[in-house]
């Protein structure tokens, strides 16, 4: 009886090892799969990006790429030529529609070598953004770089805190700068200076004339993906001009009817600075909606110069309009808030209740 246990528990062990062994094999299987998979992975993904610069070797790689342009689909590599991507399929109807999702200049789209292309390939798939505009369309941005210029066409100061207020929301440092100061005084520049001072965001006063202020934004600049908007007429393709003498963008006169510029900038299209810094130019624009989603008692947070005063408030849902004891309005009587900045919280606020009673 005991040699007979005996034998049943070898042939048990037996069989158990053998389940063991079949275990490990698929779980070394798997493993070694998934080495494979990563290898060819870190072998296919290189990153592009799209830039105006020197030409290179016109070598190609599947990959992680960014779009630099819609128009004929223009992605870059530092050690590669400026590519002309085939669109989906080769197919024109598709435009810049990418698997139903709009591609936008800055975005970081899967990338494939078409059999036979020579300089081409198609793109697969936008991959996830960190954020977006759509007026001007560009994704994943670092700085939003408000132009102005001090003079001819004077400053819109509504819409630059408008669209410091947008870049807020979207996680985007907001960063001013004033264009020709070389035609106004140091008195009118430094009352713009004050303006913003107390928000903390970084104000530069340039001039593409004199130089002025240029290596100052430049450094700003320097590491980072920055676009550059404003009305037409401020200066901006002078100011990418100014910043780097290599692209030498078309410039265009103001209107004398309009006081605005003629539109030199026809779409969006980003530049390379350096191997680390990339900058967008955008066509020229004179509206801009506040986000739908910001609520009222969300918008003073925008206006960073608020923040430091708000729970000195007498109510905790205090809008700073016309309730009493209100700290920010106390600060603005003192002059530590700009009244232009004040006014234009007012009417943004006005915007924002008017878009939640819409709803």
């Amino acid at each position: 009886m005991r040699r007979a246990s005996g034998l049943n528990f070898n042939r048990r062990k037996k069989k158990v090892n053998t389940g063991l062994l079949q275990e490990i094999a698929v779980w070394a299987g798997e493993i070694l799969l998934t080495i494979l998979i990563a290898m060819t992975l870190v072998l296919s993904v290189g990153l592009c990006i799209s830039v105006v610069g020197p030409s290179m070797s016109p070598t190609l790689e599947n990959g992680e790429k960014i779009l630099v342009n819609r128009i004929g689909y223009k992605l870059f590599d530092p050690k590669r030529n400026d590519l002309i991507v085939f669109l989906p399929n080769g197919n024109e109807k598709f435009h810049y529609y990418i698997n139903r999702v709009i591609a936008l200049p800055g975005d970081r789209v899967q990338f494939s070598i078409l059999p036979g292309a020579e300089k081409g390939g198609a793109i697969e798939a936008v991959l996830p953004r960190k954020n977006e505009l759509l007026r001007p369309p560009v994704a994943n941005l670092d700085q939003l770089v408000i132009l102005a210029a001090m003079y001819d066409p004077l400053p819109d100061l509504r819409l630059i805190d408008r669209l410091t207020v947008f870049a807020q929301w979207n996680g985007i440092m907001p960063v001013i700068c004033f264009n020709k100061c070389d035609l106004v005084d140091q008195c009118e520049q430094q009352r713009l200076l004050e303006i913003y001072r107390p928000a903390g965001f970084p104000v530069f006063l340039c001039s593409t004339v004199t130089g002025q202020g240029i290596e100052a934004l430049k450094q700003c600049l320097h590491g980072k993906f920055s676009v550059l908007a404003g009305n037409s007429g401020v200066g901006k393709s002078s100011m990418m001009n100014a910043i780097s003498n290599r692209w030498q963008l078309a410039t265009g006169e103001i209107s004398d009817k309009l006081k605005r510029g003629k539109h030199t900038t026809r779409h969006v299209e980003l530049f390379r600075l350096d191997e680390e810094t990339l900058l967008a130019d955008t066509p020229g624009f004179s509206s801009l909606e506040i986000p739908e989603d910001i609520k009222r008692e969300e918008l003073c947070r925008l206006f960073p110069e608020f923040l430091s005063r708000l729970e000195d408030c007498r109510f905790a849902t205090c809008l700073h309009r016309s309730e009493p004891d209100c700290a920010v309005k106390e600060a603005l009587a003192q002059g530590e808030i700009a009244p232009s900045r004040y006014e234009n919280y007012l009417a943004f606020l006005e915007e924002v209740i008017q878009q939640e009673r819409s709803f």
